[in-house]
């Protein structure tokens, strides 16, 4: 038991210095999962000599599961600090919430459960903010309340630090949330908030057992869809192609090889309305106007409320300072997966016959707005130089994939996401 105590320590070293140690204990495996220290053990142990390539795949997978799972308590941690702040309830993440991010790697600390420390008065609040995200309480122990959720992330949310029972000074200091705060300044690369109000952070993963892990997980994904960026993307592809045939002696590690991405899970993705603005009726006056699109839309006179459409095929409209409700006819519906989307529905059946935009790629009479401005900024613009605009019901996700699924493009402006990330951070240059 001595030199496992000493085998151990010795690992633990190597994982936190990067450094190789003549370690081969096959004893280390089941004391990383009993202990929580998967990545860090097995880590360190695969970067020794003597193991099989046997061990050595059993080693990657263990230690893939664990940064898989600590990825899973990673992103739940940022929706409980996401909800909390939007109910105005004082939390602090604790332990190895926040201790991860002193490691070299935050997958080197692992956490079987996230604590998160709560103001007392507001932990009835916080009970129905974590039910509303499926949590289930599973215990009450002293100063802490234990909630589970599949698949096996538990929270403990603390009412203070200590027990006030065990220590009553140290309960009175840290019961103080003011002073549970974590210290800031090296922990990303880049950590700031834009005037937008959306706050980006940025972590530099190094780490070559990291790297390897996250490399075998995406190489068992089928598949990743342009949500944003088609066009771009294929002109830095196109770029990138020109260059290779330009440099023959290319050997793929030159800046032109790459180009910026981002990944979001598809359950993570919001898309938000795009609405259109158009600056004149194309001759038609206000009552032709309206006579002309019953043709193919039902016409509900609503006033000064704005429309925002509640479902599919439904459109709001705002002209002469009053606004209307539009729904398409079913006979001008589609089941295609282009033609079905509410933007070609509007281009096919209202912008295109009726107001003489047929490109709206470079017509003039047409702007679009995206809906973080909110439906307030299509009636502003239409009392200073547009005449008429149209609210938009948000593309789904699964319309998107539809489309991506049949090999079609999406029409112009169909969709718009938010946040905006700041992708200037990571401009580089293709060729010096």
């Amino acid at each position: 038991m001595e030199t496992m105590a000493e085998y151990l320590a010795e690992l633990v070293k190597a994982g936190l210095e990067d450094r190789k140690e003549g370690v081969s204990v096959r004893e280390i495996v089941k004391i990383s999962e009993e202990n929580h220290m998967d990545y860090l053990l097995l880590g360190a142990l695969l970067k020794t000599d003597g193991l099989s390539e046997e061990e050595k795949e059993l080693l990657r997978e263990k230690v893939l599961g664990s940064m898989l799972f600590t990825g899973m308590q990673l992103q739940e941690l940022k929706k409980l600090e996401e909800r909390m702040e939007q109910a105005k309830i004082p939390c602090q993440p604790m332990k190895g919430a926040r201790m991860k991010f002193y490691y070299p790697s935050p997958f080197l600390r692992e956490m079987s459960d996230i604590d998160i420390l709560i103001h007392g008065d507001f932990m009835e609040q916080a009970a129905v903010e974590l039910e509303a995200m499926g949590y289930v309480l599973q215990q009450k122990i002293k100063h802490h309340d234990i909630y589970r959720k599949a698949p096996g992330i538990v929270v403990e949310a603390h009412r203070a630090m200590y027990d006030r029972t065990v220590d009553e000074r140290q309960y009175a200091y840290f019961s103080d949330l003011s002073r549970a705060v974590r210290r800031k300044g090296f922990l990303y690369v880049y950590d700031f908030e834009a005037e937008d109000g959306i706050r980006h952070r940025v972590w530099i993963v190094d780490d070559d057992l990291a790297v390897a892990a996250i490399e075998k997980a995406f190489a068992a994904v089928d598949a990743l869809y342009i949500a944003d960026g088609h066009h771009r993307a294929a002109s830095a592809f196109k770029v990138g192609m020109k260059r290779r045939r330009t440099h023959p002696a290319y050997n793929g590690t030159e800046e032109f090889n790459y180009f910026l991405a981002v990944l979001f899970p598809e359950d993570e993705l919001k898309i938000m309305d795009y609405n259109r603005l158009v600056k004149s009726l194309n001759g038609w006056s206000k009552e032709d106007f309206l006579e002309r699109i019953r043709r193919d839309f039902t016409v509900e006179y609503v006033g000064k409320e704005a429309v925002s459409p509640s479902k599919k095929g439904e459109f709001g409209m705002y002209l002469d300072h009053d606004w209307y409700r539009l729904n398409v006819h079913p006979d001008k519906t589609s089941e295609d997966p282009v033609d079905g989307l509410d933007v070609s529905i509007l281009q096919m059946n209202l912008l295109d016959p009726v107001l003489g935009i047929e490109d709206p790629r470079t017509d003039e009479n047409i702007e679009f707005v995206g809906g973080i401005r909110g439906l307030g900024e299509l009636e502003k613009r239409c009392h200073e130089d547009m005449v008429v605009a149209f609210s938009m019901y948000p593309t789904s996700i699964r319309e998107l994939l539809a489309v991506a699924d049949a090999g079609r493009l999406m029409p112009p402006k169909s969709t718009w996401f938010e946040p905006k990330l700041r992708s200037g951070l990571f401009i580089h240059q293709i060729e010096k």
